[in-house]
């Protein structure tokens, strides 16, 4: 219900009791509404408060003779501006899914230790009320949402085009945002939605954000995978599984898919300052199974939480110096990757078919013609 004092409306939130009570105290008078030709449109990237004859300068004005009249008014927003010179010299990082799960874990850590945090969300409402949520555990935390949906490739390309915009420097991109469990279907573009969500969103992302990263003196790409990557297969001839369909498979390959990437783009950055990396963290009781069987989900309620699995992303964000390029860990151990990710045909191949997807150029290998 709204109340009224000597300057302002306010929203109050009452339990039934007490509306009740005040209602039976002093009737309010009813919200008043703008004409049409006096609202001020509203953004969907902003949140808004309500502000009785007011400009946007904080200065009285009078749209009707009725008293009481709002006026919309933009609140402080969380949203990616253009950094300028005053912003603080320190490290930049893109972190996708971080709004729960590993990725909230990470996304604390890194704002602890003095990152910069662009987090890409769907929604302006989540994205504004995860920097709220940051920044009051993060006392003087830098952390900014962009939107992106990543089973859409052209709100990919709209945030890597905001991101690459705003930006002097990247110098961490952690393509962590996965989904599992996912009803058999298509995105928009035409892909499988573990395929899109997993594999190629990252893969656009990357390969869009790549300008960003080179300006950086020391740049690194982080991707999370995991060892179900080890039960899958790379079908060349039905990436989107339309004859043999499996949550676990679809999965499974699109975590495969995103190893062997890794050894392809370090392959074709070799002799540049932007590294690549996989890493599965290790298993965690996180919210991403909610669509699993039930035994599974149960089985997986018996993990620990991400704190740990957590760590093992965020120490390849932070430690000074890693492994080569193209390296996969296994928690805090440099591991075998995959028997797939060490067939360079397939590895080859699968990377020239992504870029016809998602429509990038291929990048060369050094010394190629």
């Amino acid at each position: 219900m709204w109340a009224a004092s000597s300057r302002s409306w306010t929203r109050v939130s009452l339990t039934p009791f007490a509306a009740n009570t005040c209602i039976a105290a002093r009737k309010t008078p009813a919200r008043p509404r703008l004409s049409s030709s006096r609202r001020i449109p509203l953004s969907s990237t902003s949140g808004y408060a309500l502000y009785p004859r007011l400009t946007e300068n904080n200065e009285p004005i009078s749209l009707t003779r009725r008293p009481g009249i709002h006026h919309v008014y933009p609140m402080s927003s969380a949203r990616l501006r253009p950094m300028g010179e005053a912003e603080p010299d320190s490290p930049i990082t893109v972190l996708t899914g971080a709004t729960g799960g590993i990725g909230g874990v990470v996304a604390r850590r890194l704002l602890e230790a003095g990152h910069r945090l662009i987090l890409p969300v769907r929604s302006a409402d989540r994205g504004e009320r995860l920097c709220a949520t940051l920044m009051e555990e993060v006392p003087d935390a830098w952390v900014r949402w962009v939107p992106c949906d990543l089973a859409s490739m052209a709100s990919v390309r709209e945030c890597a085009e905001e991101i690459d915009g705003c930006v002097p420097k990247l110098d961490r991109l952690v393509n962590n945002a996965a989904v599992y469990g996912a009803p058999r279907g298509q995105t928009v573009d035409g892909h499988e939605t573990h395929l899109a969500v997993n594999y190629l969103a990252p893969f656009l992302l990357t390969h869009l954000l790549l300008p960003a990263l080179e300006r950086a003196e020391s740049a690194r790409v982080i991707n999370v995978s995991g060892e179900t990557a080890r039960l899958a297969r790379i079908d060349m001839k039905d990436l989107n599984r339309a004859r043999r369909y499996t949550v676990l498979g679809a999965y499974g390959q699109a975590k495969l898919a995103l190893i062997l990437f890794t050894r392809a783009l370090a392959s074709r950055l070799r002799g540049t300052d932007v590294s690549v990396h996989a890493v599965h963290p290790g298993p965690a009781a996180t919210g991403h199974l909610e669509a699993a069987p039930r035994w599974l989900r149960w089985l997986w309620s018996l993990l620990p939480g991400p704190r740990g699995a957590a760590r093992s992303v965020w120490r390849l964000v932070l430690l000074p110096q890693l492994a080569a390029s193209g390296s996969y860990y296994l928690g805090r151990l440099r591991g075998p990757a995959p028997c797939a990710a060490y067939r360079a045909g397939l590895v080859d191949a699968l990377y020239a078919r992504s870029s016809e997807l998602v429509g990038v150029p291929a990048l060369r290998e050094p010394g190629d013609a």
